[in-house]
Order: C-alpha cells, then structure tokens, then sequence
C-alpha cells in the first residue's frame, strides 16, 4: 500500500494589478473603447499580457497586498486537507485527492456540505492607492468584495468582480460597484420616517438567513429605530429587506452589506470569498463537477491604474513645441510658461512613457520625465501628478534658442 499523499490544485486567483503589467505605450485597437473607456483593455490583452512570462516575471501582488484565510476558514481547510498558498499572482489552494481515473481526481475527504472559503485583502503599500484607480470619495466603513458567484465570465476569463448587467463588453477591473458597507457589532435602523408600529427584516446570504420582527411598545406611538446583533450568521454579504405587516415589500430599506461576525479584521480592504455550492449546476465558476471531480477554476480580478494628467513645474519660463501634435505638454495656464500640463491624462505606469516636450531634429528629441506614484493629488473631478524639475531649463541644451 502506497503512503504517499497526493494533492492537486483546487482552484487559483489571480490579483492583477495594471500600473505593473499595462504597457507603457498602448495601441488604441487594445482597449474596449478608446474615448468612452479610456485605458481599459480588452479582456484578450489582458489574458495576453498576464500570459507573458516577460510581463508577469518581476510582478508579485504581496508587494502591494497582504492576503490571508480568515479564521474561520483556516478550519475549515484543515478539515477538508487543504492548503493556501501565496504566489506572485495571488494565491492557490491544493487539495488532498484520490485518484479515479487519469487526470480525474476527487476530494479525499468528500466535500458534500456547501461552504466558502474567506481571503482578506489588506493594503501593505501606502502608494498602491495612488496609482490604483480607488475612488477618493468611498466611504469609511466599506470594504471590496468580490466571489466565485459574480457570474462575469467573459472571453476565457472567469472575473471576480461584479458587472452592470447592461454594460457590453462587461467591466474588467475592479470599481466602485464592488465596495459594499462593512458592519459589525450591530446593525441599526432608522425607521421612524415610517411611522409604522411593525417592521419584519429578511437578511439573506447565499449560506444563511435569518428573519426578525419589531413591533412598537405600547407606550410608544411608533417605531423608531431598529437594532439587533445576527450573532447566528457567519460573516458574509448579506442582502436585508424589510416588509410591512400586509407582507408588502419597503424598498427605502433595503441594503447589501458585509456582516462581519469577528473573523474578519477591522481594516481590511477587500476580501474574496470562494463557494462550493454542490447541488447547484456546474460552471465554469464551479470547484467541483456534480461527480466531485476537481475543476480547478482559475479566477482573476484586475486593479486599474490610474490615469492623471502630469503637472511639471520650473522655476524658469518653457517653451515646449505644443503646436506639435506630438508633443506630450501644454502651458497650464495661457502666459504661465513656468508650469506645463500633460494634454491628456496618462496612464500611471511602472514603465517610462514617452512624453514628448519639443523635437530638435529629425533624430534628436527632448523627452520629460514621468512621475513618481507619490505624488497624486485630487483636484475637482480629476487627479494630478506633480514633477518638480526647479531649475531644469531646455532652452540651454536646445541649439539656436539660447
């Protein structure tokens, strides 16, 4: 009889982060829509850049992510033989399997019982929210999330992120749509603007529910506000409802948050959760076949760069050739030639990018310099990088203007 333990790859994700692996020069034809959906690329550039061993060979996301199972989860994986392993592209879980025919392997331990599986994403590099495309304005008190049950599957790509149902191709990086609000301790609700004597709550998961009921004291005219703490309810995304004693739905109630029953820490950033939902059709999203087979699914989220417009500031006037179309920069403000701004926003990008201040020659050229990802500031509705080149004055090395 054989001791050997044989494990097998049950399912991967891969956390792409686009300041790392965007080209720093891209062909419009790459992106979904060159104006409407500026710097997002097509879901086969992404599959081709994240293919290419050249790319993806310095890339490691725990430069930028902690990612770790929750407590709970650590349980369950010591239950079912499982093991978490980080990799330069996010992480993988192997198994402990049997096999039953070639290539075909089932749980050694069968996995009958539906669960899911929690990651916790934390931000270990201060600079990944300049250069990630994070909305400034998310508030506190909400983390990312994203499962295996997003069902955005598109090209060869099972996303982990969630989609407008009405946006064609779908949403491939990670946005706003994917922040949900982050609760714990208990959940309070205002409901005196009701002027209702009875409040019935649902909160659905996909693993768990429960259901509670408020009704006014006698004393009191109406209710007022609603508190309760699910201490049945595992940690998850939940979706309240409430209803009216006639059974009629309240819309102005209903909300999607993140319960978090202790397992998960405070200042998480995102967390990924994994389902194994037997019972349920097979799909490409799914760990296991109806049979128990291993799928081994690879799942893939994608974090944008940002995009800003570069500022470059002297302590001497410029005279960059803006009427050029090829050239990169313009004056900021008309008669302010001490202070150049990008004509367009530029991607943020770990790579140098060509920004063009004037041509000499036909085989000589003066090229600006891009900056650092420290140095993001908001302004209104967009976002500026600043270079400071002080005394740097082109004039000096460019012949016949000096």
């Amino acid at each position: 009889m054989s001791n050997v333990l044989t494990y097998r790859p049950l399912c991967k994700v891969c956390l792409w982060q686009a300041y790392y692996l965007h080209p720093a020069d891209i062909n419009p034809g790459d992106l979904i829509d060159a104006n409407g959906r500026p710097n997002t690329l097509k879901t086969v550039k992404q599959e081709e850049f994240a293919a290419d061993a050249d790319a993806t060979r310095k890339y490691s996301v725990a430069e930028d992510l902690e990612i770790t199972p929750s407590a709970t989860t650590q349980k369950i994986m010591q239950q079912a033989k499982m093991v978490f392993r980080v990799e330069n592209s996010g992480f993988s879980l192997w198994l402990r399997v049997k096999p039953v025919a070639a290539n075909n392997f089932q749980p050694f331990i069968p996995l009958d019982a539906p669960f899911k599986l929690t990651f916790v994403l934390r931000v270990k590099n201060p600079a990944f929210f300049n250069f990630t495309n994070i909305d400034g304005n998310n508030p506190l008190g909400s983390v990312y999330y994203f499962s295996n049950l997003a069902g955005n599957r598109f090209a060869n790509t099972n996303y982990l992120n969630t989609t407008p149902p009405q946006l064609s191709p779908p949403q491939n990086y990670a946005s706003a749509l994917d922040r949900v609000p982050f609760l714990a301790n208990n959940l309070s609700v205002d409901v005196s603007t009701l002027q209702t004597d009875f409040v019935q709550f649902k909160l659905t998961g996909s693993l768990a529910s429960t259901e509670i009921v408020f009704e006014k004291a006698e004393e009191e005219d109406f209710l007022r506000t609603c508190q309760f703490v699910p201490r049945e309810l595992p940690s998850g995304v939940y979706e309240r409802k409430a209803f009216a004693r006639n059974g009629s739905e309240i819309p102005s109630l209903k909300r999607t948050f993140f319960w978090n029953k202790g397992d998960v820490p405070a200042d998480a950033f995102g967390v990924v959760e994994l389902f194994h939902l037997p019972g349920n059709p097979t799909t490409t999203y799914s760990l296991l076949a109806t049979d128990q087979r291993l799928l081994s699914p690879v799942y893939t989220l994608w974090w944008q760069n940002r995009s800003t417009f570069w500022r470059y500031l002297f302590d001497t006037n410029q005279s960059p050739d803006a009427a050029n179309p090829a050239c990169s920069v313009k004056l900021e403000t008309p008669g302010v030639a001490n202070q150049l701004l990008s004509k367009t926003k530029q991607p943020l990008v770990n790579k140098y990018r060509k920004m063009l201040f004037r041509k000499v020659n036909s085989s000589e050229e003066i090229l600006l310099p891009n900056p650092a990802p420290d140095r993001v500031y908001p302004e209104g509705a967009d976002y500026y990088s600043e270079i400071h080149l002080n005394k740097t004055d082109f004039d000096k090395i460019i012949p016949g203007t000096s």
